[in-house]
Parts: C-alpha cells; sequence; structure tokens
C-alpha cells in the first residue's frame, strides 16, 4: 500500500496549516462572492449571453 510519505516531499509534510483569525462580528463572504456591483459592461455581456442562451 502506499502512503502519502511514499509520495510526498519530506517538507510538504513537514508543512503546518494556517492559523484563521477570529470572525466574530464580521460577514464572510465565499471566495466567489462579491459585495460590490459587476461593472456595466459585465451585466450587458450577461445579459446577451442569456439572451443568446433561449
Amino acid at each position: 500500500m502506499i502512503t502519502p510519505q511514499d509520495i510526498l516531499r519530506p517538507y510538504v509534510i513537514a508543512m503546518t496549516s494556517y492559523s484563521v483569525p477570529d470572525s466574530s462580528g464580521l460577514i464572510k463572504l465565499d471566495a466567489m462572492e462579491n459585495p460590490s456591483r459587476c461593472p456595466r459592461i459585465s451585466r450587458v455581456s450577461s445579459a446577451s449571453i442569456s439572451r443568446a442562451s433561449r
């Protein structure tokens, strides 16, 4: 049976995880969320694509 130690380099195995700061009282966004409106060009493009797919 192959183990991670057989495949991964020692420095990768030695890595530790990063710490996540406390987010109490904050609004957390998903990586794909954006609190700002899309630029007009994006909205126009999206509308064009939407109409073309009908």
